[in-house]
């Protein structure tokens, strides 16, 4: 898109003098003929507008629009010689059909590597990783496209694999990769006529508290219909309330869920295995994935009583639900937003208003408001 533009267009009141030169032709005590002095005015007020738009410093105005795409070649053990022969042809006619935009290729496997183009024309041939792992890591490959793109182009990635993600967490990497500009496209490889069993996916919950049982989902994909028995570790040791699963698989994908506890806080590391599946499973390299997940200690509960007796009751019950509580009286109420980090809740119950000045109710607000703490208020004799 071009344009014309004015840089500095408050010079176009100078035109306001168009005018006197006319007028001064009506004044003028010249005794030229009539046609030389309007000639004359002519010459004068194309003089002046070339002058004025001069001062206005008149600019040409485009922008071009250019992309520049990274193709994410899968080169891991469970991609063929021929899916990557069809990735390398793909790859050639883009860079054929380019135009004026650029074009970058990386390969990855359990890493990412990028791959140099001896000639801007021609694809070398696409080759596996030595020593880079069996497995798939597509968040790898995402975070390797951002150092490949100019910092003037429309930014793309097109990651071509079979889809068997085993390392990484590609969701995450994804939600970063837009909100950094970058626009995502996946293109399957063909399929590889392998008959195969993999572990797709093993998806864990955000936040997991101490003793609270919980879902640990997995995605299960088969290219035909088999019966499989599934194994979860929890670290080095069988996954507490369900280590095993016998499922029956169809072709696609199977959603398998099994359930789970943490007793310790902390980070808890989670692999599950495919056991055994009738006919085997084709690439042992997709048997297996890792994922971890962050668990927090019990929740912590601030109980501010202004009847200390009465404290017991609600202490005892919150106690019971594996909830550790830290009583105080009416004076103990923090008056600082720091103080109150620690805990889930904060209770205040029964508490007069003497006791909670303006700091106190300044680190309840900020508490609630910027810390995403619970606060719960109990009226009594005291407070109403």
């Amino acid at each position: 898109m071009h344009g014309l533009t004015l840089l500095e267009p408050r010079w176009l009141l100078g035109l306001l003098a168009l005018p006197v030169v006319w007028a001064l032709l009506a004044a003028a005590l010249t005794d030229l003929a009539l046609p030389q002095r309007i000639l004359s005015a002519a010459v004068r007020s194309l003089l002046l507008c070339a002058l004025v738009l001069a001062l206005a410093r008149p600019a040409r105005t485009g922008s071009v629009e250019r992309v520049c795409t990274v193709f994410a070649v899968d080169v891991s053990d469970s991609v063929t010689d021929a899916q990557l022969a069809a990735a390398r042809e793909f790859i050639q006619r883009a860079i054929a059909a380019r135009g004026g935009n650029d074009v970058r290729v990386l390969t990855f496997a359990e890493d990412a590597r990028a791959l140099e183009l001896p000639k801007p024309d021609v694809l070398p041939p696409l080759s596996r990783h030595t020593g880079a792992g069996a497995g798939t890591n597509l968040a790898a490959a995402l975070r390797l496209s951002y150092a490949l793109f100019p910092p003037d182009r429309l930014r793309r990635v097109v990651l071509l694999s079979d889809g068997n993600e085993t390392a990484g967490d590609l969701l995450a990497e994804a939600e970063r990769a837009r909100r950094a500009g970058v626009r995502i496209h996946a293109l399957p490889l063909p399929p590889a006529g392998v008959r195969d069993v993999a572990v797709a996916r093993l998806r864990l919950p955000d936040q997991v508290k101490v003793g609270s049982p919980f879902d640990v989902r997995a995605d299960i994909f088969s290219t035909h219909e088999t019966d499989a028995e599934l194994a979860l570790y929890q670290d080095d040791f069988a996954n507490p309330l369900e280590p095993r699963k016998k499922v029956h698989l169809r072709p696609g994908t199977t959603q398998v869920s099994f359930r789970s506890q943490v007793k310790q806080a902390g980070a808890t590391n989670y692999r599950l295995a495919i056991a055994h599946a009738d006919g085997g499973t084709g690439r042992p390299e997709n048997d297996r994935v890792v994922a971890t997940l962050e668990v927090r200690g019990k929740p912590r509960v601030l109980y501010i009583e202004g009847e200390p007796r009465s404290a017991q009751y609600l202490r005892q019950a919150l106690e019971r639900e594996n909830i550790d509580v830290d009583v105080r009286g009416p004076d103990g109420v923090p008056h600082a937003a720091r103080e109150l980090e620690k805990y889930d809740l904060v209770v205040l119950s029964d508490v007069a208003q003497s006791y909670v000045g303006l700091d106190a109710m300044a680190a309840l607000e900020s508490y609630v408001r910027d810390l995403g703490g619970g606060f719960v208020m109990a009226g009594g004799e005291s407070s109403f």
